[in-house]
């Protein structure tokens, strides 16, 4: 890779992630002709390459459920323009309801999906079980079934909506690292590299888990912040060996299930801590076709 960069752009884009490479992607078929994207590793090498991959439709807002439906839309089609395939597949989504709280807050969020055409129905236990007849649903009060949510390989994403990127004109840049933002009368007005600087009309900050270090360059705070990440998972062979077992099918829709008491006991547990809480959340999903993850976020 040329480490020669340019010294004017008309977008400059700080990281290489999934969401770097949709906004170049985005902004090239919008018309913008001379685009730029930074990346102080390589691509994917952040946050992207250990991403879960789901793409769910459901979402607490018009605007997240729009977003992700034309998401999915999207990766069908993304193979056929660049020739790198997604690994997307619409496999379905089940999310569980253990209480009547939770399942409260699937109906409106599912009336909110059917707004953009979403095809959300709302399921009794009994309905469920015909879905997931190897599943124990003795504590669950209904759900939601989704039939055209999907997963795609993330790493493979980000690649494909890159190589699209590239053919419309924008150009990456590996293992350059941004190391401020120029400002003029509280305007960025490019940024400064290890490999010298660029004068850019707008600069993007995409950097994902550093995005927040990014916002400090500016005159204003970013409230993104990285999360810590507990996860267990079985070993392909194990999964294997209990689908056999057990009779299940190798394709399983992605299931979700919040914990309610594991989520209490996060929080009781960091409050002792003296933590601040703004966010926690527990969830247990298939991720891909077999590996089963448990994972339990917490924002400090």
């Amino acid at each position: 890779m040329s480490t020669s960069i340019p010294k004017h752009a008309q977008a400059v884009i700080i990281g290489g992630g999934v969401v770097g490479c949709s906004v170049a992607y985005h902004l090239s078929k919008l018309g913008y002709k001379d685009v730029v994207l930074l990346e102080r590793k390589k691509l994917t090498s952040g946050t992207t390459w250990h991403a879960a991959g789901l793409v769910g439709q459901m979402r607490s807002s018009l605007n997240l459920t729009q977003m992700v439906k034309y998401s999915g839309n999207l990766y069908e089609t993304l193979e056929s323009e660049t020739g790198m395939a997604t690994g997307y597949r619409r496999t379905g989504s089940v999310s569980l309801a253990t209480n009547q709280e939770r399942l409260t807050e699937y109906k409106r969020n599912a009336s909110l999906a059917k707004v953009h055409g979403v095809d959300v129905q709302i399921l009794s236990t009994d309905e469920l079980k015909k879905k997931l007849d190897f599943f124990n649903l003795d504590d669950v009060v209904g759900g939601a079934w989704i039939p055209k949510d999907g997963k795609a390989d993330p790493a493979n994403v980000a690649m494909a909506l890159a190589k699209g990127a590239k053919n419309n004109g924008v150009k990456i840049f590996e293992d350059i690292k941004v190391t401020g933002i120029s400002q003029e009368n509280g305007k960025a007005t490019g940024v400064q590299t290890d490999f010298g600087d660029i004068q850019s009309e707008v600069v993007v900050n995409c950097g994902g888990m550093w995005a927040r270090e990014v916002g400090k360059w500016l005159v204003f705070q970013c409230h993104f912040m990285p999360v810590n990440i507990f996860i267990f998972s079985l070993q392909l062979s194990q999964v294997l060996e209990i689908c056999q077992l057990l009779g299940c099918p190798m394709s399983l829709p992605i299931t979700k299930k919040m914990l309610e008491k594991y989520w209490l006991d996060c929080l009781s547990q960091t409050q002792s801590l003296g933590l601040k809480m703004e966010y926690q959340r527990i969830f247990v999903s298939t991720k891909y076709r077999m590996t089963l993850t448990i994972a339990c976020l917490i924002l400090n």
